[in-house]
């Protein structure tokens, strides 16, 4: 038996930009855990298309499932984060068709043991509703086209040597910079005016195509719930997280880079977006069991408004719920402050209590849930909670 399991970066995904990776430090934590159960796994990063939409991420993982030798392995699985999920629900998808060249599709189906959704906005979330308007959108549009042009290209790069001086002058005044700030000081050397680059390779895939935007809204997921159905066999696994409501969450929040002022305030931005539900287009019908859980798990009840800072609690239900976090969208990746190392700044400054062993602890219900499917006689399978959620008062017939 061979088992390969593969890593599906979220929305503004990328396998790594300069000195920083996406699931940061979660491979080889995903690859102990499962050596530790008895498994020899092949852990796979895979790359993205940052933000188009869900339909041509999805033919890129297929592309990179073929590229990276899903067809040798005998069992595979899928994890993603935040939209990654959502990409390998869709690869998954009976007589699905992203490719015309290959028929991956269906080489994976028949080897697919599991897809295993990390914080996916299964039924949509509002911020990407904000994104869609018009503000919202010419400011993406905006920033994205600035950093492919000639002289926003210079203007970064000019601003990175800036920087980089700046934080000299700070590591002289104290007595250690933290590592978000050593890997920023290595700026200048990955950015270049040049078009050349893995950084504006990124925002040029970002300013060709914002599709995802569109298809992230409540009303547009159900759309996609709709076409993207389980596949018969395969067990479909959640975790879900939230993480403390600002200004009370801001409170606990440590100040531990020059960043820390707009990352908060950030993080107060989004989570004030991912709370307002739209009563129309409903999030998942959670049994009592899992409202249980969740309350248990969240210290508090799992209301419509409660979020991760990006993705309502209830939008990211998709099956069996494996694993609940207090953790904010990017914790979940290893985007936390100490991880791995204790000057390691997160990129998401949230005040939540999530840690190196609440991080091992995820990636063990992950590792355990995997194990227990790839050994299992039969492959176990479970709906999502909801496959038609209930309709808003006054609709229907």
């Amino acid at each position: 038996m061979t088992l390969a399991v593969f890593l599906i970066p979220g929305f503004f995904g990328f396998h790594a930009l300069g000195k920083f990776n996406y699931f940061h430090g979660v491979g080889t934590l995903l690859s102990r855990q499962l050596e530790g159960r008895g498994l020899a796994a092949t852990v796979v990063e895979l790359p993205t298309l940052p933000t188009s939409s869900i339909r041509r991420r999805a033919a890129q993982l297929a592309l990179s499932l073929g590229a990276e030798g899903a067809r040798e392995a005998s069992d595979i699985v899928l994890v993603g984060h935040s939209v990654g999920g959502l990409d390998a629900r869709l690869v998954a998808t009976p007589d699905v068709r992203l490719l015309s060249s290959t028929d991956i599709e269906s080489e994976v189906g028949r080897r697919l043991r599991s897809v295993v959704t990390i914080a996916s906005p299964h039924y949509g979330t509002p911020v990407a509703s904000f994104f869609n308007g018009l503000q919202g959108r010419n400011l993406l549009y905006l920033a994205a086209r600035l950093s492919v042009s000639g002289p926003g290209r210079l203007l970064l790069t000019c601003g990175a040597h800036l920087f980089a001086r700046g934080l000299k002058v700070g590591e002289c005044l104290r007595a250690r910079a933290d590592l978000a700030q050593l890997h920023l000081a290595h700026l200048p050397r990955d950015i270049r005016r040049s078009s050349e680059g893995e950084f504006w390779q990124f925002f040029r895939a970002v300013a060709k195509d914002q599709g995802a935007l569109l298809q992230l809204a409540p009303e547009s997921m159900d759309l996609f719930n709709a076409a993207a159905t389980d596949r018969p066999g395969v067990r479909y696994a959640c975790v879900a997280a939230a993480a403390p409501a600002p200004p009370l969450g801001l409170r606990h929040a440590r100040f531990r880079s020059v960043f820390t002022p707009l990352s908060m305030a950030l993080y107060g931005l989004t989570y004030w977006l991912a709370s307002r539900a739209d009563a129309a287009y409903p999030y998942a019908a959670v049994t009592p069991e899992e409202c249980e859980r969740l309350a248990a798990a969240l210290g508090r009840p799992c209301t419509p408004d409660l979020n991760d800072g990006m993705v309502p609690t209830l939008s990211q239900l998709w099956g069996e719920l494996i694993h609940v976090a207090q953790a904010d969208h990017l914790d979940l990746v290893g985007q936390f402050d100490g991880a791995g190392d204790p000057a390691y700044t997160g990129w998401l400054s949230s005040g939540s209590p999530f840690g190196q062993a609440e991080f091992e602890q995820l990636w063990s219900s992950v590792a355990e849930d995997i194990a227990q499917t790839v050994r299992a006689p039969e492959r176990p399978t479970k709906g999502p909670p909801s496959l038609q959620p209930s309709l808003p008062e006054g609709a229907g017939g």
